[in-house]
């Protein structure tokens, strides 16, 4: 995914690929494990910052019954994860993507980021779980670990909760119910100067009966927005017709032009692709030590 970066400040991205295919038999459903020693990115920042950590894989299984699991690692310890589907299905690559935030890094400190990943429960050797579809011209499809560090912080809210949702096709509702608790996936801006804001969304999408899909998106008001009432800003349909408890980590990013004086919200939404009543769509994937995937909101300035 190309990114702009702006031409001043301590502002700096990292980035490993490969392009052949890696496997993995035998996971115990619990430990992480390295994808490649490739996908590693040694780290130290100058000054304290945030980084935005991301990957993007072809993830599939050969043996029906297994999900992959891929994580993000920082200094020893997983800072986000998602789940790739193929619960039902095989040889089925899913374009997965993983987006986290860490938002502590120190100047000076040296931080060694991995892209890690296992099965979902525990599998035989002969199950296998697999990164890269293909090949095309000899290489298989890239599977990357990329680092962008922000001097300063950004703003992102995420919850590790697990949400469902009947829908009836139409109205974007909230992906987090509780009314009082403002900032799991909701936040507020205000800003002293016209900016561009860049807006992304991850989240583990799901069904648990076949033949509906889950709409994700990213809903703005304040200012001139909505820019079509009861429409969110952007959005994307998550897959699963035809397949149940197969989560996909999707992505989903808009760009929204802010002014100075209102107070904008930004809220994750989403609905069924179509009318659901008693139908349950859901999100976050697990759990995996009492806590389910993340699903994470981002705001990142691009002036």
């Amino acid at each position: 995914m190309a990114r702009l970066v702006p031409a001043s400040g301590l502002y700096s991205i990292n980035s490993k690929v490969i392009t052949s295919q890696r496997a993995l038999g035998g996971s115990d459903g619990r430990t992480w494990r390295d994808v490649d020693p490739q996908l590693t990115i040694p780290f130290i920042p100058t000054v304290d910052g945030t980084a935005i950590l991301s990957a993007n894989a072809d993830l599939w299984t050969s043996t029906a019954g297994y999900n992959q699991d891929v994580g993000i690692n920082v200094n020893g310890g997983i800072a986000g994860w998602k789940e790739s589907g193929g619960f039902a299905g095989t040889f089925s690559p899913n374009a997965a993507y993983l987006q986290t935030v860490y938002q502590s890094m120190k100047a000076n400190t040296p931080y060694t980021v991995k892209l890690q990943w296992k099965s979902n429960k525990p599998s035989p050797a002969t199950a296998k779980i697999w990164a890269g579809a293909g090949p095309i011209a000899g290489q298989y499809s890239p599977t990357s670990l990329t680092l962008y560090f922000i001097p300063g912080g950004v703003q992102t809210v995420s919850s590790t909760q697990q949400y469902s949702s009947s829908s009836d096709g139409t109205t974007w509702n909230r992906v987090d119910p509780e009314p009082t608790i403002q900032n799991r996936l909701q936040t507020q801006l205000f800003v002293a100067s016209s900016c561009l804001y860049l807006v992304s969304a991850n989240v583990d999408l799901w069904t648990s009966k076949a033949g509906y899909n889950q709409d994700i998106g990213i809903s703005v008001t304040g200012g001139n927005y909505p820019t079509v009432v009861g429409q969110p800003e952007g959005w994307k349909e998550s897959g699963g017709f035809a397949g149940t408890l197969s989560p996909n980590a999707a992505y989903l990013e808009t760009v929204i032009a802010l002014t100075p004086s209102p107070t904008y919200v930004i809220t994750l939404t989403w609905k069924a692709n179509k009318p659901a009543t008693g139908a349950t769509i859901w999100s976050g994937a697990g759990p995996i030590n009492g806590e389910y995937s993340p699903t994470r909101l981002t705001l990142v300035p691009l002036c």
